[in-house]
């Protein structure tokens, strides 16, 4: 046991949580593991030690997400008979009288928690308490006439007694229900951000929350509320969209890599959002959900035509002739602005400076494009700048002047 470490509070591992091989300062935990709480890092992340059968041991210790564990319950309530000093910083002053929350057993030695001061957690001997009856103790610490009055004349039934084994308000309780329903779901996926980049890290779904965890940079775990979800869409099987409002609204753009995975996000999003709010299980934004927008390619999205009948015009007479019109051209004329390459089929890798023919604008992220060698398919449109003074067609394109 290493005499500098202070242990602030006993918690208790809701979940299993693996870390990221090069996540060196990361501790693995599998759940209902008991372990010590050392520091709070942050409102994120936490340094722990895992708590081994003897104290004398030396557990691993290292950071997992705050979210991943919870306060142990106490299995005991003890009273302090003497006055203990402690002598290394693993164990706890006691005075006379203390009510403490028992934890674990060690040989001669037991691990608490003071009922009045929850900010510490040590090792006190066992000869220097006694079992003590709950309610007993605290009617006890009432003033004799405060407790004689109770007895004579008694205003009520006798009044339940008070959840101090338990230590768990309502709130935490449902919290804590809702937790086990909601369990959290991890996948290895990228973000992409407003220029197409992707970074590698781990979303996690789950506990009325949905977190980011990069692997590329060292940027604290992002974290929003599931109940703050206004919309979730999936853009070519891949891609997931979701709309977070509150008090700092974003829109989150990740790549599944797999259609498997991409749907699963999406049905653990609105499983977690039905149940962080049962009032909005149903809303409009949620439908997109399970419906896959249209693609790109799709010619309802390029065209539209009338359901009347046509109607049939007689023809000119041939002074009234007029010269025919030439032929629309096959698109706009653009240049791609920065790199880009393509992850999925319906793609198209460009080159920063090459001329393109945009062939279609279906919304604003994505276009499809023909390069000068008839390749087409679908470009970030952030990436292309089109020059409408330079209208040409397919076979034009290495003639355009830009």
């Amino acid at each position: 046991m290493a005499d500098q470490d202070i242990y602030l509070a006993v918690l208790k591992a809701s979940y299993d949580y693996d870390p990221q091989p090069d996540a060196e300062e990361e501790l693995a935990v599998k759940e209902g593991q008991i372990l010590l709480l050392l520091e709070r890092v942050d409102d994120d992340w936490w340094k722990v030690k895992v708590k081994l059968e003897s104290q004398d041991e030396d557990g691993p210790f290292g950071l997992v997400p705050a979210a991943y564990v919870e306060p142990a319950e106490h299995i005991s309530t003890v009273k302090v008979l003497y006055d203990y000093e402690a002598s290394q910083s693993t164990e706890l002053d006691v005075k006379e009288d203390d009510l403490l929350y028992v934890y674990d057993k060690d040989d001669a030695w037991l691990l608490v928690r003071k009922q009045s001061d929850d900010s510490r957690v040590g090792y006190v001997p066992e000869n220097y308490v006694e079992e003590a009856v709950e309610e007993g103790t605290l009617e006890a610490a009432v003033p004799t006439p405060s407790v004689v009055s109770q007895i004579v004349v008694p205003d009520s039934p006798p009044r339940p007694s008070r959840p101090v084994s338990t230590y768990v308000d309502p709130a935490e309780r449902v919290a804590g229900a809702k937790a086990q329903a909601d369990d959290i779901k991890t996948w290895t996926i990228s973000e992409v951000d407003k220029k197409g980049k992707k970074k590698k890290g781990t979303l996690g779904v789950g506990n009325g929350a949905v977190f980011f965890a990069s692997e590329s940079d060292k940027t604290p775990v992002q974290k929003w509320q599931t109940s703050d979800i206004q919309n979730v869409r999936l853009e070519k099987s891949k891609h997931v969209h979701i709309d977070i409002g509150g008090s700092e609204p974003i829109n989150l753009h990740f790549h599944a890599g797999a259609k498997d995975v991409a749907e699963a996000i999406m049905a653990k999003l609105e499983s977690s959002r039905s149940l962080s709010d049962p009032g909005l299980i149903a809303p409009a934004a949620m439908t997109q959900v399970d419906e896959p927008v249209p693609r790109r390619n799709s010619p309802q999205k390029a065209v539209h035509f009338d359901s009347a009948e046509p109607e049939i015009i007689p023809p000119r007479e041939a002074e009234d002739e007029e010269p025919e019109e030439e032929a629309e051209p096959e698109g706009e004329a653009a240049v791609a602005l920065y790199d880009f390459s393509a992850d999925g089929e319906d793609e198209l890798t460009v080159q920063e400076g090459e001329p393109l023919l945009v062939l279609e604008r279906d919304g604003d992220e994505w276009w499809k494009c023909r390069n000068a060698a008839g390749g087409e398919g679908v470009v970030p449109a952030s990436y292309v700048e089109v020059r409408p003074y330079c209208i040409i067609s397919s076979s034009q394109l290495n003639f355009c002047s830009w």
